[in-house]
């Protein structure tokens, strides 16, 4: 068991500051370039993707607790 081992929370803190700001991108574009926001979507998804793979590493795949045992992470989460 690891704990506070805040690695295991940025994918999603990734996912969630990211869609805030393609969600402002999008406010922005015109219907021409909407591609954008589908591009940077997949984007963050892919980025997601790389983060929570780092931090199933860094964790072995073990179970996991972050921020005073109110985030708990574990290999079935990761997978998820």
């Amino acid at each position: 068991m690891l704990s506070d081992f805040p690695i295991i929370a940025y994918p999603e803190i990734f996912l969630l500051v990211s869609g805030c700001v393609i969600l402002i991108i999008d406010l922005f574009l015109k219907d021409a370039t909407r591609w954008v926001s589908c591009a940077l979507s997949l984007a963050a998804l892919f980025g997601c993707a790389a983060l929570t793979a780092i931090a199933t590493y860094a964790t072995s795949g073990r179970l996991a607790y972050t921020f005073h045992d109110m985030f708990v992470s574990d290999l079935m989460a990761s997978v998820l």
